[in-house]
């Protein structure tokens, strides 16, 4: 008799069939089901000992009786209703298995920004030049990301990971922040800092990797947002980081000379119809590249995302723990 029951909420994404196939062969006393066994699995969520969801309410918890353990096959936890999650003392798993592809990114939009790559492939559509062709102009120099001081804020896995990439790539010295003081941290960073103003003092570029929580919502806003003045801001982090009129002002007022934006504060979830990723118009700003909260979708990170989510499952159900634990008190 089948005991345990894990319900993946979702539409099931390319490459996950196989592996849950591998799952039932592997735990036989465990029900599996996705969309694809029932038309409604959200009815089963009072049955449920684990769940693999996209976006779940509070609501939706209160019916979850028997559940113990949320797996999700991404690292923020902000998709989920933390306070409900916290108080029902639900396990979180999480995965980082996208954290390379997310630092790539983050880079990717850095060097994007300062080469001037969008605004000149545009204007090159047109027909219209830059540079020395036409006559060496000064406004059409770009910044190089070399020998750059720059700042990460968050020095997690994917913090990490663009300390490096900056670090032993263009020879970057990287200072990094977070709330509390550490003993030892990764040689990428020459320096931790846990004042916010001092990390971001000498800084030519800040990359912002942060997740959202309680104590990181708005850490940027109008009272502090002149601190990076004149500096270029990558965000791959979450947007509500930056409160939303407070970046845009300083963008389009260049206070912030450039920024590469992959997280927004307005998401088309299942429409259709054309929507802008902010209620400002950050889509029609000279100085910003923007990309639509893809900075982990790579094939490979992807991939790995689902590996480590299976992973998170054996675990679980073999020793009752996972191998990847969000510590739910922080939100990470």
């Amino acid at each position: 008799m089948k005991c345990r029951k894990i319900l993946f909420l979702s539409p099931l994404r390319t490459g996950w069939k196989e592996p849950i196939k591998q799952l039932r062969q592997a735990f036989p006393d465990t029900d599996f089901i996705t969309t694809e066994d029932t038309h409604d699995v959200l009815s089963l969520l009072p049955e449920a000992d684990g769940i693999i969801p996209f976006r779940i309410t509070a609501e939706q918890l209160q019916s979850a009786k028997k559940l113990k353990i949320i797996f999700i096959p991404w690292s923020g936890t902000d998709s989920l209703p933390m306070e409900a999650v916290r108080k029902a003392g639900f396990i979180v798993a999480n995965t980082h298995g996208n954290a390379s592809s997310v630092a790539e990114h983050a880079v990717t939009l850095a060097l994007s920004a300062m080469h001037r790559i969008i605004s000149n492939h545009l204007d090159l559509q047109k027909g219209k030049w830059h540079g020395f062709i036409m006559g060496f102009p000064d406004s059409d120099q770009w910044i190089r990301l070399t020998g750059k001081q720059c700042c990460v804020l968050g020095t997690g896995e994917i913090g990490t990971l663009v300390a490096g990439i900056l670090h032993n790539g263009y020879q970057c010295s990287v200072v990094g922040w977070k709330k509390r003081s550490v003993s030892s941290f990764d040689p990428v960073f020459d320096r931790i800092e846990t004042d916010l103003s001092v990390a971001l003092k000498n800084a030519d570029i800040v990359f912002v990797t942060l997740p959202l929580t309680d104590s990181t919502k708005h850490l940027f806003r109008k009272e502090n947002i002149a601190w990076l003045h004149n500096k270029i801001v990558v965000n791959v982090g979450r947007a509500l980081i930056f409160e939303e009129s407070a970046l845009y002002q300083a963008l389009y007022d260049r206070v912030i000379l450039y920024a590469g934006l992959d997280v927004w504060y307005h998401y088309p979830f299942h429409k259709q119809e054309p929507t802008y990723p902010s209620l400002l118009p950050y889509h029609s700003l000279p100085n910003v590249v923007i990309s639509p909260h893809i900075g982990g979708y790579s094939k490979e990170g992807q991939y790995q995302m689902m590996l480590d989510t299976m992973a998170n499952i054996r675990s679980y159900l073999t020793t009752g723990k996972p191998i990847w634990q969000v510590q739910t008190d922080k939100g990470y």
